[in-house]
């Protein structure tokens, strides 16, 4: 497997996480979970995962169309893919160190989509 071809199945794992995206606010019945909070609350949290869901989308683009920009060891390649690396390197200690997890409903599926969300993803 070529480094191009790391980088393509990356770009896919990007797009697929926003797909899968789309189903956390009915799995983790976000409606209910919001319905006590303000409305500035609600609407600062639904724009930090807008951004959050266009940066993934972004990452996934940029891998699958520009991989040999991004392979080419420009500055630019260099700055964008160490962007990548960190912020998934952040996700990930965030996301498996420092989240309460108490209440994240039991069962295969939110177990499958921590791992497959979160651990799967590529750093580049």
């Amino acid at each position: 497997m070529t480094i191009d071809n790391i980088l393509q199945l990356c770009g896919l794992a990007h797009i697929g996480l926003v797909i899968g995206s789309s189903a956390l606010p009915k799995l983790l019945d976000w409606k209910a979970a919001f319905a006590q909070a303000p409305l500035l609350i609600k609407q600062m949290f639904w724009t930090y995962a807008g951004y959050i869901l266009c940066i993934n989308l972004y990452f996934g683009i940029v891998s699958l169309t520009l991989t040999e920009e991004l392979i080419s060891g420009s500055g630019l390649a260099v700055a964008t893919t160490a962007l990548i690396a960190l912020y998934w390197l952040a996700r990930l200690v965030i996301q498996f160190v420092y989240f309460d997890k108490s209440e994240v409903p039991e069962g295969w599926i939110y177990t499958y989509g921590e791992w497959a969300g979160g651990g799967a993803v590529c750093t580049l």
